[in-house]
């Protein structure tokens, strides 16, 4: 399956505006440099903006980074270019846009202080300029620190869930008479990797009940985020980390740990979800570092 890429979706717009942007100057009369044409023309096709890729080459360029900071590195350039056509007043507006989206309010002082020091056109031009550029790393920041965390996360999801398929493979091949997960009251038949694996599956299944509530329907922090989405991999980190909770709290219920024991295979499987949707006490945590990523950013 092919798909666009939210980010191609964003660069590929960010382009038409700057194919915009010089026909408006060439239309006032602006000389283009033909270096800057054809660096526009070529933008697009170096960088497949127009392309929907497979969906594993997609997630490949999500998380790696290189291509989207290679894009819009290529995209600032040409904005910085056509900015240093414009007039001055034009500039300093574009400037103070920037500054406002990217800019704290510290930031956004100096960068009025600078523009009062000198009132000539030209050097308010260059304060404009600069700030721009500025206010382009400080973007560029933020969203690789995003990506940064969405790997992160990642990451150690899957290092989760390897570790599960490990742990059912040693109980099933090493360890085929022993039970990690202890018998209920009334004794299964069913192997004991089988009730590892049941276990893990139910527990799976809490933690996606847990994210379903806790992002998507509850949820009002990531509504509305303009680049970057934390939800798909909190959900994949909840999964994952059901599995797990529900094996650690069915074996301290099972062998009389906590309280009792359970009777069934039913009550095993209840245990188990249960015990995964209780992986909201652990993950609420990430969840709250990640608002306040997303707070800070502005995303």
């Amino acid at each position: 399956m092919s798909v666009m890429a939210g980010w191609k979706v964003l660069a590929r717009n960010r382009a038409a505006l700057l194919e915009d942007d010089m026909a408006t100057l060439e239309h006032a009369g602006v000389a283009i440099p033909p270096e800057l044409k054809t660096q526009a023309a070529k933008l697009r096709e170096q960088h497949h903006l127009d392309e929907r890729l497979p969906v594993g080459r997609r997630m490949s360029e999500r998380l790696g980074g290189a291509e989207i900071n290679l894009t819009w590195d290529d995209l600032h350039r040409l904005e910085l270019a056509l900015e240093g056509l414009k007039q001055p007043k034009e500039v300093v507006d574009d400037a103070k846009r920037h500054a406002k989206a990217e800019f704290g309010t510290d930031e956004w002082k100096q960068f009025l202080i600078d523009l009062q020091k000198d009132p000539d056109a030209e050097a308010r031009k260059k304060v404009g300029l600069r700030t721009i550029r500025t206010a382009h790393a400080v973007a560029e920041a933020k969203h690789e620190g995003e990506r940064q965390q969405e790997r992160g996360i990642l990451e150690i999801a899957a290092g989760l869930v390897l570790a599960g398929i490990a742990t059912v493979l040693i109980q099933a091949l090493a360890f085929p008479d022993e039970r990690l997960i202890p018998q209920p009251a009334q004794p299964t038949a069913a192997a004991g990797w089988a009730v590892l694996c049941l276990v893990m599956l139910f527990g799976m299944l809490g933690g996606s009940f847990s994210a379903l509530i806790s992002l998507y329907v509850t949820n009002k922090t990531f509504t509305n985020t303009f680049w970057f989405d934390p939800r798909p991999s909190l959900t994949v980190m909840k999964i994952a980390s059901g599995l797990w909770t529900a094996v650690i709290g069915v074996i301290a219920v099972g062998s009389g740990v906590v309280v009792g024991t359970y009777t069934s295979i039913a009550s095993l499987i209840l245990l188990a979800f249960l015990f995964g949707y209780g992986q909201q006490a652990v993950t609420v945590f990430m969840d709250c570092k990640v608002e306040a990523l997303l707070r800070e950013n502005g995303s």
